[in-house]
């Protein structure tokens, strides 16, 4: 494993995110079927970061599925040209895709996206950074960062999360969460964004009610208690 700087180059001082986004190493069949990460990782960026509407997502949505140049390059190894545009059905089932070296867009971006997108409100945005941390968990030992809980196994967590915040298995997301160290933030955050603040409140009484709240990443106790409706005036 390797250190990555987890923080996206246009906030590094990058000019040329764009550029940046469709580098990446060659493979088995070229760059080309995952020059859409690229795109995929420019939507979710600029959704996340730049407070896009909802209409500008689902034009970037489709424009995605329009892509052809994936399944030419899956043809050329395949043999046929596959019908899909979808980045989880262009992975299903073609492991040759991730060797120890592939990775087809620029592992450090990808990263940090997933954490500025996990702060959307957006189910245009979540959906597209799920995908995008499903292919994450694919990428070899090579590629993925190394990080502290209670994103330590840094893509799955981020599934995990996103699901959550999709709806999906979100007791399972609770669940996961509470068993990590270091989650108590995190746990607080999570349970306000499923609605479960009465929850969220526990979680902050049992684990952070000693810290400054200067330096706190979640909201402190009495924003906690008025969102749950426990706060008197």
């Amino acid at each position: 494993m390797r250190a990555v700087n987890l923080l996206p180059p246009d906030t590094r001082g990058a000019s040329k995110v764009s550029a940046d986004l469709g580098a990446g190493p060659e493979a088995k069949g070229g760059a080309g079927p995952f020059v859409v990460l690229g795109v995929l990782a420019a939507c979710v960026a600029g959704a996340a970061g730049y407070v896009l509407t909802e209409n500008t997502v689902k034009q970037r949505t489709a424009d995605l599925a329009e892509a052809t140049a994936q399944q030419q390059a899956i043809a050329r190894q395949e043999g046929a040209t596959p019908t899909s545009g979808d980045i989880r059905a262009l992975v299903s089932g073609r492991a040759w895709l991730f060797g120890e070296y592939d990775s087809y867009v620029d592992a450090s971006h990808l990263f940090g996206i997933l954490r500025l997108a996990i702060e959307s409100a957006c189910p245009e945005t979540l959906s597209l950074a799920l995908a995008m941390a499903e292919y994450g968990c694919c990428l070899s030992g090579t590629f993925r960062p190394s990080t502290q809980p209670p994103f330590d196994d840094y893509c799955r967590d981020h599934v995990i999360y996103l699901k959550a915040l999709l709806g999906q298995d979100v007791d399972g997301a609770i669940d996961h969460f509470r068993k990590k160290e270091f989650s108590a933030e995190v746990l607080v955050r999570l349970l306000l964004r499923v609605g479960r603040s009465s929850e969220a409140v526990e979680v902050f009484e049992q684990h952070l009610l000693d810290r400054d709240p200067a330096f706190l990443s979640c909201p402190d106790l009495a924003q906690l208690c008025r969102q749950a409706g426990d706060w008197v005036e």
